[in-house]
């Protein structure tokens, strides 16, 4: 069974990660790739299981502002005189639509709840393993930290920066990228 892959192309995360790779040093020989490593980039961020942005407890916190909003608002335009909703020009068959998104925010707070703690940064390492890939295929430079007075610096950490910034990724990509590196070692010269 094959799904329907949606269009990168109007995608904002596509548009984001395509302008931080236009900038990036040193890509003129591979430039005509550039749309496909942002894909690609895009992929492994919407890959399973985690296909969508994962919840906070401030989306939770907005969620739960607007379900008591929208509660509020259907309980004082059911109690509203008639005089009252004649002189505002409220139509009070909107009454059941309110009902219905009450209903559907009450299931989403159920079902999305933030889980306990500090979220989990599971996609932040998936992004760092794509991000190496991606900067290797574009400037065929091994993707490398810089150290000057114990302050990392370097393309590569400027570049993952720049895309966990447009993949709205808080994690640090310093310690994600040496967490990389402790589980993937470089590669040893086959000759």
């Amino acid at each position: 069974m094959t799904t329907d892959r949606y269009d990168l192309k109007h995608d904002q995360l596509y548009t984001r990660l395509l302008e931080v790779l236009r900038t990036l040093p040193g890509i003129e020989s591979r430039s005509d790739t550039v749309e496909d490593v942002a894909a690609y980039l895009c992929d492994a961020f919407f890959s399973p299981p985690h296909d969508f942005y994962p919840i906070t407890k401030q989306d939770e916190r907005d969620l739960l502002a607007l379900w008591k909003k929208v509660h509020a608002l259907r309980v004082n335009l059911a109690k509203m005189d008639g005089i009252v909703v004649v002189a505002v020009g409220i139509d009070r068959g909107c009454l059941p639509q309110l009902r219905k998104m009450e209903a559907v925010l009450e299931r989403a707070l159920e079902r999305l709840r933030a889980p306990p703690g500090a979220p989990r940064k599971l996609r932040a390492d998936t992004i760092t393993i794509a991000a190496v890939n991606a900067f290797f295929w574009l400037t065929g430079a091994q993707p490398a930290l810089r150290h000057s007075e114990g302050v990392a610096y370097g393309p590569f950490l400027d570049f993952l920066k720049a895309v966990f910034e447009a993949c709205k990724i808080t994690a640090s990509a310093e310690a994600k990228f040496k967490a990389f590196q402790g589980k993937y070692p470089p590669p040893s010269p086959w000759w």
